[in-house]
């Protein structure tokens, strides 16, 4: 499923997942110029890439339900 197939529901929470993610890199990379990097910092990234990986899956796996079951109706 792509981005196109998804309900105006899904795309709006899409759009609110990214700009999440972009708003946690922000965060990182503004402690990355204040503090450098450490491994830390790589574990927070890891976590936050797959906070958001997760987020896609769950909108994309709730949205491809919800379009099921009103062609259901």
């Amino acid at each position: 499923m792509s981005e196109s197939e998804l309900s105006h529901r899904g795309l709006m929470k899409i759009s609110n997942a990214k700009l999440d993610y972009i708003i946690e890199l922000g965060k990182v990379e503004r402690f990355i110029r204040k503090n450098g990097e450490t491994p830390e910092v790589n574990r927070y990234m890891a976590q936050a890439d797959e906070k958001y990986k997760k987020r896609v899956n769950q909108i994309y796996a709730e949205d491809k339900m919800l379009s099921l079951s009103k062609k259901g109706e």
